[in-house]
């Protein structure tokens, strides 16, 4: 509901340069952030109660990612989030 909230304010300042830091955002939260408190509770050297190691099998541990401009991928996810934002908005 936070993330439809959200979007809806963006509506009232509408423009470009808003969805991008809007993208920009969401990569921050879903790359970065979220990623470091994963590691912060289950860190990659992390046991279970059993002993084993926490990331094995199916659970591969993830790394977090900064956002860098220079990386054509992180580049293009804001960019495409940015797009999508901003055509739902009706904004040029």
């Amino acid at each position: 509901m936070k993330e439809v909230t959200n979007i809806v304010n963006l509506k009232v300042n509408a423009n470009y340069d808003n969805c991008m830091q809007v993208a920009r955002d969401y990569f921050d939260s879903y790359f970065d952030h979220q990623i470091r408190d994963l590691l912060g509770m289950f860190p990659p050297d992390a046991k279970t109660k059993e002993g084993s190691p926490f990331w094995s099998g199916p659970k591969r541990c993830p790394s977090a990612a900064s956002f860098d401009v220079n990386d054509d991928e992180h580049f293009q996810f804001v960019w495409a989030c940015a797009n999508l934002i901003a055509f739902n908005l009706n904004i040029k």
